[in-house]
């Protein structure tokens, strides 16, 4: 595929398919409409290639896409009428909002310390609500997340933290190994 302009602008180019960029597609693709699972899963799958996206990295992309309509009808973005039917509401939130849940998932999300190089890492990340929580009763110490990938971290941890959370994570450490099995 020849990249054009229009391919370039795409804010998820080069990135693979998470449930994440589902959800905003199957909001923009179907929003008002009823349609069955697999209409919206071929639709996002395809729409997300055709822009500039990259393969999802689940094995399963049908799991991808219903992890996305689970978190849209939480969200009462869209609801279930009948079995393998979604009715989409699409986003009503003011676009001021929207921005800030899309740049989690695009903006790289630098590491404080990052020790060692190689493609597999050991990783520690926070909430910074955590943090200041912690800090405003005087506390040192705050819920953190501990984790090993054989692949890109930050599409590890966003792959974790998904549409759920409030903000971005804040990344503490990334120990980077050429090895890819810690011993």
């Amino acid at each position: 595929m020849t990249a054009t302009t229009a391919d370039l602008n795409y804010s998820y180019y080069g990135l693979p398919l998470t449930p994440v960029i589902a959800q905003e597609l199957i909001s923009e693709l179907f929003a008002g409409r009823t349609a069955k699972r697999q209409e919206i899963v071929d639709a996002v799958v395809d729409a997300h290639r055709v822009r500039g996206g990259t393969q999802a990295t689940a094995v399963n992309v049908s799991h991808t896409i219903k992890k996305s309509l689970q978190e849209s009808k939480r969200q009462k973005l869209a609801s279930n009428p009948s079995s393998g039917y979604w009715r989409i509401k699409g986003i009503t939130a003011p676009p001021a909002i929207q921005p800030a849940l899309i740049s989690a998932e695009v903006q790289p999300i630098p590491a404080d310390k990052v020790i060692g190089t190689g493609s597999s890492s050991v990783y520690v990340y926070f909430l910074p609500v955590y943090e200041t929580q912690a800090i405003s009763l005087g506390q040192d110490r705050w819920l953190c997340k501990i984790g090993r990938s054989d692949r890109d971290p930050l599409l590890r941890i966003l792959s974790q933290t998904g549409t759920a959370l409030p903000e971005k994570p804040r990344i503490a450490l990334l120990n980077q190994n050429p090895r890819s099995k810690f011993p």
